[in-house]
């Protein structure tokens, strides 16, 4: 599915009506998008492995087509951790270290930024 302008224009709009606690989750989540798209690691989806890039745009595609605010715990649990498709949990997969559930990577991900 392509990531299009409408959908940018969906999310930047719905950004300027959110409440404050809705736009930090909604920074939040971005925060751990670009997380995943800056990585170095592979995601491993439905037993295929894909670039940072291609995870994160996955990621933000099943993000707007959500119908609702998530908190970001929300999107680690509903969109991030497992295929929607197979029931089958997404795998992050870095250099050197053994492969790790993206809810698991996520979690810890937040964590980090959120103290």
């Amino acid at each position: 599915m392509k990531f299009t302008r409408a959908m940018l224009l969906a999310i930047a709009l719905s950004a300027l009506s959110a409440t404050p606690a809705q736009a930090q989750a909604a920074r939040d989540i971005d925060y751990l998008l670009t997380r995943i798209e800056q990585s170095s690691c592979q995601f491993v989806r439905n037993s295929k492995v894909h670039p940072p890039s291609e995870a994160a745009l996955h990621l933000r595609n099943k993000r707007a087509a959500a119908s609702r605010e998530l908190t970001p715990e929300q999107f680690i649990e509903t969109i991030a951790s497992k295929s929607s498709m197979s029931g089958e949990p997404y795998l992050i997969r870095c250099k050197g270290q053994a492969d790790e559930q993206s809810g698991v990577w996520l979690r810890r991900a937040l964590k980090e930024r959120t103290g």
